[in-house]
């Protein structure tokens, strides 16, 4: 009975507009090399991952939650968090709910989401959208959504353009393992 509910659970969840994200979320950093992220809270849920460099490529070390864990057509189990002292926000998250965090400044990070899209049951499209980006100290940073991707926006910096990994910044090369994980070889 118990594995029925929990079928029809995420049969609905699917079809309805809602969402479950079941990575662990982002605990606010401690360190005096901070900077503070807003990301919008809604559809769909966007993870933080961080990256180390493993000799001449980087790899995927931390993925955490950024948004609700769950999301039932719009009703969110974690509604805003403010920060003290965070700039405000851009024009794109004004009255927005949001989350703020402070993370660690100076690593490789990434904002991803999946974009699922149902045609048909026969037609189907799943796609990771992502922004890379390294953290500076001090910076503030809006973060959400959009068709094709996620928007950063440097508060801080006067042309809003946050700093971005260099073209010699690559993911080391990987094999997509059975239950999603990453396998660098």
């Amino acid at each position: 009975m118990r594995l029925k509910l929990i079928a029809v659970f995420l049969s609905v969840t699917a079809v309805s507009g809602c969402s479950v994200n079941l990575t662990k979320s982002v605990d606010d950093y401690a360190g005096a090399d901070f900077a503070r992220i807003r990301v919008k809270n809604y559809l769909p849920p966007l993870t933080l991952e961080v990256y180390e460099k493993a000799g001449q490529c980087y790899k995927l070390v931390d993925a955490k939650s950024l948004t609700a864990g769950v999301n039932v057509i719009g009703i969110k189990s974690t509604y805003n968090k403010k920060l003290p002292g965070m700039l405000p926000p851009s024009p794109e998250m004004q009255g927005m709910d949001a989350i703020e965090y402070k993370i660690k400044a100076n690593q490789h990070v990434s904002i991803t989401y999946k974009e699922e899209t149902f045609r048909s049951q026969y037609n189907q499209t799943i796609a990771t959208r992502s922004s890379s980006f390294i953290p500076e100290v001090g910076h503030d940073y809006d973060i959400y959504p959009v068709n094709s991707g996620v928007n950063i926006v440097d508060l801080t910096s006067s042309n809003h353009a946050p700093k971005s990994w260099g073209n010699e910044d690559k993911e080391c090369n990987y094999k997509t393992g059975l239950l999603g994980g990453r396998n660098y070889y």
